[in-house]
């Protein structure tokens, strides 16, 4: 952990990149640009890139505008925040590890929308995000990894590609798999199974129920019936 304050001029300089995180203390609250009264923070036109750890402990962010022209959100940039809400502009096309990871103290994000750009969601990118009501994935995603959405209880019915290959075995390798073990785990509405648009037979939907959670199985059967 470090022992000397993450301050704005520390992330410039690029002294805090690959730190284990920032601590905050009297001199600092582990923000790269400092919330105003009401915990907001505008981040200046022109930046390209959220760097790793920018914003990770800063308790006292609420919300966040960021521009147009952000591409990258580094791992852990916003992870133990007081963030509520989450909206990337279209300009987003890589989010970093851990990048909202919450705990049980920091665990406000309710609502996040990724923009279409989005191929990947990395390992741990949400975990224990407990308030987190709904996910869209975009349809363009080709990878979600281990423990993404561990942990977020709120969650309910998500739909995922279904091109992506679940991983056997443990652990965070995904050699040869496209979707991390534990990536949904403790959700109560994930269904892998994507089922057609069209002609929906009752062998597709037996399919479909069972690999779905027994909680979704249980109110779809109901529906059937």
């Amino acid at each position: 952990r470090l022992t000397r304050p993450c301050t704005m001029l520390l992330f410039a300089l690029g002294a805090c990149t690959g730190q284990p995180e920032c601590v905050p203390s009297e001199l600092s609250d582990c923000c790269l640009y400092k919330p105003d009264a009401q915990g907001h923070v505008d981040v200046p036109g022109g930046v390209t890139s959220i760097a790793n750890r920018a914003f990770n402990n800063c308790w006292s962010l609420v919300s966040i505008a960021l521009p147009g022209s952000v591409t990258t959100i580094g791992d852990w940039a916003f992870s133990r925040t007081s963030l509520a809400s989450a909206t990337l502009p279209g300009s987003v096309t890589s989010i970093g590890q851990g990048a909202f990871e919450c705990t049980a103290e920091r665990t406000n994000l309710s609502s996040v929308i990724l923009p279409s750009g989005i191929t990947k969601i990395p390992n741990k990118a949400f975990r224990n995000c407990n308030l987190l009501g709904s996910i869209s994935i975009p349809d363009g995603v080709t990878s979600i990894g281990y423990q993404a959405f561990q942990g977020c209880g709120s969650i309910g019915l998500v739909h995922v590609p279904s091109t992506l290959v679940p991983c056997k075995g443990s652990g965070a390798n995904m050699t040869g798999c496209s979707l991390g073990n534990q990536a949904f785990e403790g959700t109560i509405g994930y269904s892998s199974v994507e089922l057609p648009s069209t002609d929906i037979t009752l062998a597709a939907l037996a399919t479909a129920l069972a690999t779905a959670t027994p909680a979704v199985a249980a109110i779809a059967t109901a529906i059937v019936a």
